[in-house]
């Protein structure tokens, strides 16, 4: 493992960002690590309020899907239950299919 700019070490980095550090030259491991992070964040914010939705919702025509209640996570508690995974909170199977979101986009 390296070290980072200020010489910590790079074991809290993104496993994506982690990778291009063997593609890139020590200047732009950190700009690569960096982008990263902003890239997650902004997945990870668009999953939240559109994404989920559209991908869990109930189907329009077969094509896309759409729930009100589901929007922004609205309707959903510690509690609710999904048909998709019914055995785990609905807000858990949203952190782990929004990881899986964030993580696959580049």
């Amino acid at each position: 493992m390296g070290t980072n700019v200020n010489g910590s070490s790079d074991v809290n980095d993104s496993s994506f960002g982690f990778l291009l550090r063997w593609f890139s030259s020590k200047k732009e491991s950190c700009f690569n690590v960096g982008s990263m992070h902003h890239y997650f964040a902004v997945v990870s914010l668009v999953w939240f309020f559109w994404g989920y939705n559209f991908v869990y919702g109930k189907s329009i025509g077969g094509i896309i899907g759409f729930s009100p209640s589901l929007f922004g996570l609205n309707g959903i508690t510690i509690n609710t239950v999904s048909s998709y995974a019914p055995t785990i909170p609905e807000i858990l199977f949203f952190c782990v299919s929004t990881q899986f979101a964030a993580i696959t986009q580049h």
